[in-house]
Protein backbone atom coordinates (compact mmCIF):
# COMPACT_ATOMS: atom_id res chain seq x y z
CA UNK A 1 0.00 0.00 0.00
CA UNK A 2 2.85 2.32 0.84
CA UNK A 3 3.96 2.03 -2.81
CA UNK A 4 0.94 2.47 -4.22
CA UNK A 5 0.76 5.93 -2.20
CA UNK A 6 4.88 6.90 -2.35
CA UNK A 7 5.55 5.84 -6.12
CA UNK A 8 3.39 8.33 -8.04
CA UNK A 9 4.46 11.26 -5.89
CA UNK A 10 7.97 10.14 -6.42
CA UNK A 11 8.28 9.54 -10.11
CA UNK A 12 6.46 12.85 -10.27
CA UNK A 13 8.32 14.86 -8.09
CA UNK A 14 11.61 13.38 -8.42
CA UNK A 15 12.59 14.68 -12.39
CA UNK A 16 11.58 17.96 -12.31
CA UNK A 17 14.44 18.28 -9.42
CA UNK A 18 17.04 16.56 -11.84
CA UNK A 19 17.07 13.13 -9.49
CA UNK A 20 15.76 9.41 -10.90
CA UNK A 21 13.76 6.97 -8.85
CA UNK A 22 14.91 3.25 -9.05
CA UNK A 23 12.52 0.66 -7.39
CA UNK A 24 14.09 -1.81 -4.90
CA UNK A 25 12.60 -4.71 -2.94
CA UNK A 26 13.23 -4.03 0.81
CA UNK A 27 12.62 -7.87 1.56
CA UNK A 28 15.60 -8.47 4.27
CA UNK A 29 17.60 -5.37 3.78
CA UNK A 30 16.97 -4.94 8.01
CA UNK A 31 18.22 -8.47 8.17
CA UNK A 32 21.91 -8.49 6.60
CA UNK A 33 25.03 -6.53 7.08
CA UNK A 34 25.49 -3.49 5.30
CA UNK A 35 29.13 -4.21 6.37
CA UNK A 36 29.77 -7.73 5.64
CA UNK A 37 26.51 -8.78 3.88
CA UNK A 38 26.30 -11.82 7.02
CA UNK A 39 22.81 -11.96 8.09
CA UNK A 40 22.12 -11.02 11.45
CA UNK A 41 18.82 -12.52 12.41
CA UNK A 42 16.64 -9.28 14.63
CA UNK A 43 12.83 -9.02 16.24
CA UNK A 44 10.72 -6.06 14.88
CA UNK A 45 11.33 -4.61 18.31
CA UNK A 46 15.02 -4.61 17.44
CA UNK A 47 16.00 -1.02 16.76
CA UNK A 48 19.97 -1.49 16.79
CA UNK A 49 21.52 -3.40 14.07
CA UNK A 50 24.84 -5.30 15.82
CA UNK A 51 26.86 -7.56 13.89
CA UNK A 52 28.76 -10.16 15.60
CA UNK A 53 30.92 -11.08 12.32
CA UNK A 54 32.45 -7.53 11.44
CA UNK A 55 31.41 -5.73 14.90
CA UNK A 56 29.27 -2.69 12.83
CA UNK A 57 27.04 -1.19 15.15
CA UNK A 58 24.20 1.64 13.88
CA UNK A 59 20.73 2.10 14.09
CA UNK A 60 18.73 -0.59 12.04
CA UNK A 61 17.37 1.91 9.56
CA UNK A 62 20.88 3.60 8.78
CA UNK A 63 21.80 -0.41 7.98
CA UNK A 64 18.72 -0.99 6.01
CA UNK A 65 19.24 1.90 3.93
CA UNK A 66 23.06 1.48 3.06
CA UNK A 67 21.45 -1.88 1.98
CA UNK A 68 18.83 -0.42 -0.29
CA UNK A 69 21.75 1.62 -2.11
CA UNK A 70 23.51 -0.97 -2.77
CA UNK A 71 20.48 -2.46 -4.35
CA UNK A 72 19.68 0.67 -6.18
CA UNK A 73 23.23 0.84 -7.87
CA UNK A 74 23.78 -2.92 -8.65
CA UNK A 75 26.02 -4.55 -6.17
CA UNK A 76 24.31 -7.81 -3.99
CA UNK A 77 23.66 -6.60 -0.45
CA UNK A 78 26.00 -9.56 0.64
CA UNK A 79 28.62 -8.22 -0.78
CA UNK A 80 28.43 -4.73 0.83
CA UNK A 81 30.57 -2.12 -0.24
CA UNK A 82 31.43 1.84 -0.40
CA UNK A 83 30.13 2.98 -3.46
CA UNK A 84 30.35 6.57 -4.88
CA UNK A 85 27.20 8.61 -4.32
CA UNK A 86 26.59 8.91 -8.40
CA UNK A 87 25.32 6.21 -10.20
CA UNK A 88 27.31 3.84 -12.14
CA UNK A 89 27.38 5.09 -15.70
CA UNK A 90 25.40 8.06 -15.03
CA UNK A 91 28.60 11.19 -15.85
CA UNK A 92 26.15 13.47 -16.89
CA UNK A 93 24.09 16.28 -14.92
CA UNK A 94 20.25 16.05 -15.68
CA UNK A 95 19.08 18.78 -18.16
CA UNK A 96 17.48 20.40 -15.38
CA UNK A 97 20.81 21.36 -14.21
CA UNK A 98 23.29 21.26 -16.96
CA UNK A 99 23.86 24.87 -16.95
CA UNK A 100 24.30 25.35 -12.95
Amino acid sequence: MFEEIISPTLHDQCPNAGLMTIAVNPNGTTQNCSGCGQKVPKGIQDRWHSCPHCGLELDRDHNAAINIKYLAVGHPVNKAQETPDGIPGVTEKPALYASA
